[in-house]
């Protein structure tokens, strides 16, 4: 059974963009995350002792917008990870 409804996630992203961007930007923001690709790893737990929890991979159009939040609450918050090629 899914923890999270399309409609929760899609709220979620877009209260996450409204924080990021402003309230200036309801309109750009509203169809991002509307149209944004997702998915969520639930009860993720690392290999090392700190996190677990759920964790949602968010794609705005192409591979290069990836962003990583886990949930928490109800609400999102972006992990900040450096890319190593």
């Amino acid at each position: 059974m899914k923890k999270y409804t399309d409609k929760q996630i899609r709220k979620m992203v877009f209260e996450q963009l409204q924080a990021e961007t402003g309230n200036g930007m309801s309109e750009e923001n509203k169809i991002l995350a509307d149209t944004c690709f997702y998915s969520i790893i639930e009860n993720y737990v690392s290999d090392c002792p700190g996190w677990c929890g759920d964790i949602l991979t968010v794609v705005f159009g192409y591979h290069s917008c990836l962003h990583t939040y886990k949930i928490e609450s109800g609400s999102l918050h972006e992990f900040v990870s450096e890319v190593i090629n």
